[in-house]
């Protein structure tokens, strides 16, 4: 799978406005944009918890902030994630009809209802 990375300054217009919506205590997803996810972090107060979905391990890195995603699997996620975040920033890997089909069932599983689509 390629790896899409934003620049930079694309990362931080996309974390700006993920932070606006997030709200103090709120909870944010990033579903393959690893890039918005270190934009998110970097500018983030320390109420608002942040998480990558991703199917690159080397972001284990990330510790209890990064799930492996694979979109074949939409659905294998803990169970405490459904509904839990406040949006959800997604690019999926392929624009192709299965995977974004697939990556849908990702985003309304843990998104309790913004949702932040990106493709490249």
């Amino acid at each position: 799978m390629k790896q899409l990375w934003y620049n930079d300054s694309t990362s931080k217009l996309l974390a700006e406005e993920v932070l606006a919506i997030a709200q103090p205590n709120g909870k944010v997803a990033c579903i393959g944009c690893p890039s918005v996810y270190q934009a998110v972090w970097k500018m983030k107060p320390s109420s608002i918890c942040v998480l990558l979905l991703d199917n690159v391990k080397q972001f284990e890195h990330y510790k209890e902030n990064y799930v492996f995603y694979d979109y074949n699997q939409p659905l294998d996620l803990p169970q405490e994630m459904e509904r839990a975040f406040d949006i959800v920033v997604v690019d999926p890997p392929f624009l192709t009809e299965e995977c974004l089909c697939k990556t849908a069932l990702t985003t309304r599983y843990i998104a309790k209802d913004k949702i932040l689509l990106c493709t490249g």
